[in-house]
């Protein structure tokens, strides 16, 4: 009997340790728990902070940034094409030609629009244009009535970069620029756009960017892209592997057209340290000082 109350004193002894071990689990874990809880609170407000000045900093840039207006008109028509000559400008294609694939799958054809760069901030941005494009003198435009720009016989130059002078611009708030933009692109390109529509295929386009960058080191890049979209050809009815300009049929017109993509800026902590800040809406990353 005795040594069964010592068996009943000993299992009451390892209850007791055992709800005091629990007890103590529970007490460590509510402890954690709160411990978490708070630094998900302290977390949450610190981001909410970072976003309070982060905006802050952001409007403060975006009042003393350029404002780039970008337009570009629809691309002159005809198509133009190179030169035979090494060093000869480019010309409009005459009559009606007509190719025949795969022997003038790599003849090239280009295009050229027009463009107007105005500036309607309050700070003076030197503006690059990236891409076959150069700056143009104010005679070379006509405006259309509705504010467009349209192509006259002028337009049809050819693009030559020589140097900056003619790809990079200080434009002074309130300041227009023009500008020519254009490119070529092989047979076979122009003849794929055509086979892959109504989804234009990436080669049945010419692409450029419009790049303004602000005098500050905290201040802001932004970039435009540009782009001449077009299906100049038509297959030859009852000719295999023949080809021949579009519009070609009465009462047909070609299909081409100008787009210019929205703003993308670049917001800069430090331009000359190569900090970027991060992108409105998003938190700071392991990226944000990425080139």
């Amino acid at each position: 009997m005795v040594a069964s109350g010592v068996g009943g004193v000993a299992t009451w002894v390892d209850v007791f340790v055992a709800l005091t071990t629990i007890g103590l689990a529970i007490a460590a874990f509510r402890q954690i728990r709160v411990s978490v809880e708070t630094a998900k609170a302290t977390k949450e407000q610190s981001a909410a902070t970072f976003r309070a000045v982060h905006e802050s900093i952001i409007t403060r840039i975006d009042a003393q940034a350029p404002r780039l207006v970008v337009l570009l008109s629809r691309p002159c028509w005809p198509p133009i094409m190179p030169s035979e000559m090494a060093d000869g400008e480019p010309g409009q294609i005459p009559g009606s030609p007509t190719w025949v694939t795969p022997r003038d799958d790599q003849q090239r054809m280009g295009f050229v629009a027009i463009g107007l760069l105005r500036n309607d901030g309050h700070t003076t941005t030197e503006v690059s244009l990236d891409g076959a494009a150069e700056f143009i003198t104010t005679d070379e435009l006509r405006p259309h009535e509705q504010g467009l720009l349209e192509c006259t016989p002028v337009e049809h130059r050819p693009i030559r970069l020589r140097s900056d002078e003619f790809s990079r611009w200080a434009l002074e708030p309130g300041q227009n620029a023009l500008f020519r933009f254009g490119g070529f692109r092989p047979m076979s390109d122009w003849i794929s756009a055509f086979e892959h529509r109504p989804q234009s295929s990436p080669t049945s386009g010419i692409y450029g960017d419009v790049i303004s960058i602000d005098p500050y080191d905290n201040g802001t890049t932004d970039n435009v892209t540009i782009e001449i979209q077009a299906f100049p050809v038509e297959p030859v009815p009852e000719q295999s592997g023949a080809w021949r300009l579009a519009g070609t049929t009465p009462g047909t017109t070609p299909e081409i057209a100008s787009a210019v993509a929205p703003v993308h800026r670049r917001y800069w902590e430090s331009r000359s340290a190569n900090l970027k800040l991060p992108t409105p809406g998003r938190e700071p990353s392991s990226d944000a000082t990425s080139p």
